[in-house]
């Protein structure tokens, strides 16, 4: 019968439920809202790098009016021949006397200090009847600036006196053989040890005294805090970062304490948190290692050398100039046998036709 419908074929008006409701989410594909787990977090520092930005460590702070750090007296750091005393400091007031380092009671006279005198380095040791020291001359050397760091160093060999600033000789002193008399006194660092005490106003990281003269001539500064050996006597590192004591590295004194007493007081320096010995900038300008030299006017500094002018009345040759500093004359400018140019320098003879210098760096 043709009028009855053909009951095989789907109601068209029915779903076919065979097919998947596209309106639901397909579960086998993952929800963009949710992050991928898989992937690190852009946020978060990548600890593999080796990059790891700067580098601090801590250090004291000396207020240059009363602060200083005790080191009990003992056999170890009374030494009576070669020596050396050195520290990184960063001053902030370079004016007047200056101490770094200070085993010493000048009265009498014995013992040896490292200090600062109107800003430059200066060296002195006690024989129990004077004083020697370097520079023997007040005012000559290498000027320290407020607001810079500096490896300073002041060594005896048992014949010269020589202090040294970022590896540079600023001066030295033939005294001959002397024998430095034991002092019966407390070793402070920021300060001397009787009055006057010359408070050190700065930073400073790292103290070491040794046995031995470390430094003979101009050396490359050490990039890493100070090592212990043999010949060390007192290596403060100064790392603890908080509290009254500072630990003696070498192991041979006692160890030290902030300020005057055991508890919390106004002498004591106070920590703080400076950059790490490599990321310091310690090249010092050619004003700061030949400005010494009278009629002194640079004309070009580079990377490698200084070139300046002397006054037609100078009273030191260039060589003997350059040799202060424990440099070479530079003859790169054409003259084989001294550094005096006349006017054949490349930067100061459009200035001056007299003695240019030009000393290596």
């Amino acid at each position: 019968d043709t009028a009855q419908p053909d009951t095989t074929v789907p109601d068209a008006t029915q779903p076919d439920t065979t097919v998947a409701d596209t309106a639901q989410p397909d579960t086998t594909v993952p929800d963009a809202t949710q992050p991928d787990t898989t992937v690190a977090d852009a946020a978060q520092p990548d600890t593999a790098s080796p990059d790891a930005g700067p580098c601090f460590n801590s250090a004291l702070f000396f207020d240059g009016t009363d602060d200083y750090v005790h080191v009990p007296d003992d056999n170890d750091i009374d030494i009576n021949g070669p020596i050396t005393i050195e520290a990184w400091i960063r001053p902030t007031d370079v004016s007047g006397e200056r101490a770094i380092v200070a085993h010493s009671n000048p009265n009498y006279p014995n013992g040896y200090q490292l200090l600062l005198s109107d800003g430059y380095l200066r060296f002195q040791i006690y024989n129990g009847s004077g004083v020697h020291q370097a520079p023997s001359v007040d005012g000559t050397g290498i000027l320290l600036q407020a607001g810079r760091w500096y490896h300073v160093a002041g060594t005896y060999d048992s014949e010269t006196l020589k202090v040294f600033v970022n590896g540079y000789l600023s001066a030295s002193n033939d005294c001959g053989a002397q024998t430095i008399s034991t002092t019966g006194q407390a070793l402070r660092v920021g300060a001397r040890t009787v009055s006057p005490y010359s408070y050190f106003a700065g930073t400073i990281d790292e103290v070491r005294i040794s046995a031995v003269a470390r430094y003979q001539a101009n050396f490359v500064v050490p990039a890493a805090p100070f090592a212990d050996d043999q010949d060390t006597r007192l290596l403060l590192h100064f790392d603890e970062g908080s509290g009254q004591s500072v630990d003696d590295a070498s192991g041979n004194v006692s160890d030290g304490r902030l300020g005057s007493g055991s508890g919390s007081d106004s002498a004591d320096p106070a920590w703080v948190q400076v950059p790490c010995i490599p990321d310091r900038d310690i090249a010092l300008s050619c004003d700061e290692l030949f400005s010494f030299a009278p009629g002194y006017e640079l004309c070009a500094e580079r990377s490698d050398e200084c070139e300046f002018y002397l006054s037609s009345g100078k009273t030191m040759s260039c060589t003997t100039v350059c040799k202060q500093r424990g440099t070479d004359c530079n003859t790169a400018h054409g003259n084989t046998t001294h550094c005096d140019y006349s006017a054949s320098a490349v930067d100061c003879d459009t200035l001056y036709d007299d003695i240019i210098c030009v000393c290596a760096r």
